[in-house]
């Protein structure tokens, strides 16, 4: 089940849509087999599909981007990067967005390349510091870029190839649980038969 701090449910252009966020310092600190089960998770949660993969880059911490997100690339592998956007932060308009990207040449920055290869070069922006108003019209316009980028492909959204690895993978869960509560159980039968043979009544 996921953290519920990691979903979210927000309003914006009168439109109502989940969010899954997993922060930095939550990726950096699970294992492999932790971030996979919750992506798992996202995707049933987010069922038949989900419209689009968001990787937020710090602009002024591009150096770090591969780190972050080697394993959800690695994950969804290219069969998501149509449905995958870079978004970059601390980003006032496209010549701001522009020259940020012009950074990724830079030897340093040769993480942020695989990103943007896996993205499709597909590039969005957002200022942090801006007023709720701005921030709200630079939301509708990544909004838009995804409805736009969307209508272009047959199905509008990531149909999962890994719903039934979750459905697989909950029954097995449910299964474990069943099996350890009926052992539980049977112990619980023995211990208290046992305690019934060694009981004794006795009449003076």
């Amino acid at each position: 089940m996921l953290p519920f701090s990691l979903l979210k449910t927000n309003e914006h252009c009168d439109r109502r849509k989940k969010v899954v966020e997993f922060p930095m310092d939550f990726i950096l600190r699970e294992k492999d087999k932790v971030i996979r089960t919750l992506l798992l998770h996202t995707e049933k949660l987010l069922d038949p599909g989900f419209h689009a993969v968001f990787f937020v880059v710090d602009p002024n911490r591009m150096s770090d981007v591969n780190e972050h997100f080697q394993r959800f690339m690695e994950f969804f592998e290219e069969s998501v990067s149509d449905y995958a956007f870079v978004v970059i932060t601390h980003t006032k308009n496209k010549e701001q967005s522009d020259r940020h990207i012009s950074t990724r040449s830079d030897p340093k920055c040769a993480g942020i390349t695989n990103v943007f290869r896996f993205c499709k070069d597909k590039a969005l922006f957002i200022d942090n510091s801006a007023s709720p108003e701005v921030k709200d019209q630079m939301v509708k316009v990544i909004l838009t870029s995804i409805d736009s980028a969307n209508a272009a492909k047959i199905i509008p959204y990531f149909s999962t190839r890994f719903k039934t690895q979750a459905e697989a993978a909950e029954a097995e869960t449910k299964e474990i649980l069943r099996i350890e509560h009926e052992a539980f159980k049977a112990y619980k039968r023995e211990i208290e038969n046992k305690q019934a043979k060694n009981s004794s009544c006795s009449i003076m």
